[in-house]
């Protein structure tokens, strides 16, 4: 590697470091309601996978445009233009994964995420949710025997700005919520005061939990 791609190597990793270091720090502003910072929910090798690809797509910018021109006044030009096009394309995967939320919905079915059995028990589903006050959940439903079934659910709000990378790395700010729950007739009876009964059925490939209403 020639001197030169080495420093702007370099220079990429301190960039995509220093970005993601001052994207923490900001999170901790107390109106932000994470004292703990952006970083503290994703575990480790995945602090690791976004400082690399943050550093790549630099590297590779700073490639295409160092030989694009010579010229300085060009080179800064494509700069402004190049974060130009990184802020939009995040603007486009949080209107992608925000139009997926709807407020206490499901439009499609939960898909099968484990082999599928003669029988629920021992399958797994998931599907994304949405809830109360703009908050948007990836959801896992795991049949541990024919009466007995757990809900897994992390997510973040889709109004926080860094939604899309909480989604694409599949972690979430606020902590898994775990739910246990009892089928009996085809309907799932939750354990919680804030999630009552789910009523199961069929649709082609994938399973329909419907909510029931307690008149």
């Amino acid at each position: 590697m020639m001197p030169d791609r080495r420093r702007t190597l370099a220079l990429s990793a301190l960039a995509s470091l220093a970005f993601w270091l001052a994207v923490d720090g900001f999170s901790r502003i107390p109106s932000f309601y994470m004292p703990d910072g952006f970083l503290a929910p994703i575990p480790g090798w995945k602090r690791l996978l976004i400082v690399a690809v943050i550093a790549s797509v630099f590297y590779a910018t700073a490639r295409l445009i160092a030989s694009a021109s010579p010229r300085r006044w060009v080179q800064r030009g494509l700069w402004l233009a190049a974060l130009a096009v990184m802020l939009g394309g995040r603007h486009a995967l949080y209107y992608e994964m925000g139009s997926r939320y709807t407020p206490y919905g499901r439009d499609e079915p939960h898909l099968p995420l484990r082999f599928e059995q003669p029988t629920l028990a021992g399958t797994a589903w998931w599907n994304y949710t949405g809830g109360d006050c703009g908050y948007f959940d990836r959801e896992i439903v795991v049949f541990e025997s024919e009466s007995d079934v757990v809900r897994y659910r992390r997510g973040a709000f889709i109004g926080d700005f860094l939604f899309p990378v909480y989604v694409l790395l599949d972690v979430s700010p606020y902590g898994d919520r775990v739910t246990r729950g009892t089928v009996r007739d085809s309907v799932i009876h939750w354990h919680s005061e804030y999630e009552t009964r789910e009523r199961i059925s069929r649709e082609g490939d994938g399973l329909r939990l419907t909510w029931l209403r307690d008149d």
